[in-house]
């Protein structure tokens, strides 16, 4: 919430969780019955975002670790969730990202990174991914992907640097830098390799939206499948082509690339845990 003065606060009792806004300065707490929350068990670790509109508030959680219900929930006018992947993937940053001349196409990104499932010898353990959804998505209509995210993709992201083949492939943390325009809002991610070295790489949200608008999906040409890439004033009436699509794969063919490519800040046998951006003017 923008309002220093104001705390959002959830939390969960006897498997019911409760949200309130929090006014410093009143009391009382004001609860907001927000659908479907309350049969939501929030555990520790898990993050939240919450985006307020004339129109609604809706209340964006992650879940992370390997079951069914890993990865970004919505709860508020509509309840969207993700699919079923069966994959293990640790979330460490949500990020609203509001477009002002457009808020129809108003998104949420989330950072995490997800275990690999490839055992091979040099195979990395962890792959660092960024996630996106659009705010206006409600899922596709009855029993076909409803209450499912129909905008969700996902992409890679890279940091290291090539010609001194250094990878640092899992994430840690991110801090968010934001900006007056939300194409230069930046993502400062810490990272991590088996070799006990730390990695800083800073990406912007216009490079992480270009690789959502233009890259093939992974495994596919464009003229083989593709998909809309903006977002759907009501999902729910999506076609049923469109549908088969998007039940296909949410995953990018190309990586993200940190600003300066590889404009990474390397620490050398220090294993940060958290980061923190302290954000000036004209810095």
């Amino acid at each position: 919430m923008e309002d220093a003065k104001k705390l959002f606060v959830c939390g969960t009792i006897h498997d019911e969780t409760v949200c309130c806004n929090s006014n410093l300065t009143e009391q009382p707490p004001i609860c907001k019955d927000i659908k479907d929350i309350s049969s939501f068990n929030i555990k520790e670790g898990d993050l939240s975002a919450l985006a307020e509109s004339k129109q609604s508030t809706d209340l964006y959680i992650t879940r992370s670790g390997s079951d069914e219900s890993v990865g970004i929930h919505k709860f508020g006018k509509a309840r969207v969730g993700p699919k079923n992947h069966h994959k293990e993937q640790h979330y460490v940053g949500l990020v609203l990202s509001k477009r002002e001349e457009d808020p129809s196409q108003n998104r949420v990104y989330g950072f995490y990174r997800e275990k690999t499932k490839d055992d091979g010898l040099f195979s990395e353990m962890w792959l660092p991914f960024v996630t996106q959804v659009c705010m206006t998505d409600v899922g596709g209509p009855k029993n076909n992907l409803q209450y499912t995210w129909t905008s969700q993709m996902n992409a890679r992201l890279f940091c290291g640097d090539q010609e001194r083949k250094q990878h640092f492939s899992e994430l840690v943390d991110v801090s968010t830098v934001d900006a007056d325009r939300w194409q230069y809002t930046k993502i400062y991610a810490l990272f991590r390799n088996e070799w006990g070295m730390s990695a800083v790489c800073v990406y912007t949200i216009e490079d992480i939206s270009k690789i959502f608008e233009n890259s093939p999906f992974n495994g596919y040409t464009k003229k083989q499948m593709d998909r809309p890439r903006m977002c759907a004033p009501d999902s729910s009436k999506l076609s049923v082509d469109t549908l088969k699509n998007i039940d296909k794969t949410s995953e990018m063919e190309q990586l993200v690339h940190p600003v300066g490519n590889p404009g990474l800040l390397f620490f050398n046998h220090r294993n940060y845990t958290h980061i923190q951006v302290d954000s000036k003017p004209n810095n």
